[in-house]
């Protein structure tokens, strides 16, 4: 089940194909953690900080001790993990702060994680994706 509670009147720039990507690669990570039957929620709204935009999901979760390590360059669930080269994260973080923007992860074990970013109202402009 997905569900969506985005005000209408959220604004922020940035470089839509970009953010696009950032918001490509959580939503599809919600999606690949989600067993069937499991709920991915997106959320959006202003905050002291500018915009913030939530994508949680009912996913196994991430320990504690692997949550700062999940955005960083080719790092993987686990070990044997075969489900992505591990850039996702590490890209979309790259894009996010390029753009002036912070992200996140809380999670759960056994109920799921919550990813986050905010983002200035009005953000850096970025003219190329990280390498």
């Amino acid at each position: 089940m997905l569900s969506t509670d985005v005000d209408p009147a959220l604004y922020a720039e940035f470089d839509y194909d970009r953010m696009l990507q950032v918001l490509g690669n959580l939503i599809s990570n919600a999606i690949k953690f989600t067993a069937g039957g499991g709920h991915i929620s997106i959320r959006g709204q202003h905050d002291a900080d500018g915009v913030r935009i939530a994508i949680s999901d009912t996913g196994p979760g991430i320990a504690d001790e692997m949550l700062e390590s999940v955005f960083e360059r080719f790092w993987r669930v686990g070990k044997y993990d075969r489900r992505g080269l591990g850039l996702g994260l590490y890209i979309s973080k790259c894009i996010v702060e390029a753009h002036g923007g912070s992200i996140w992860a809380e999670s759960t074990l056994g109920e799921g994680s919550r990813f986050f970013l905010t983002l200035p109202v009005k953000a850096v402009p970025v003219t190329a994706a990280p390498s």
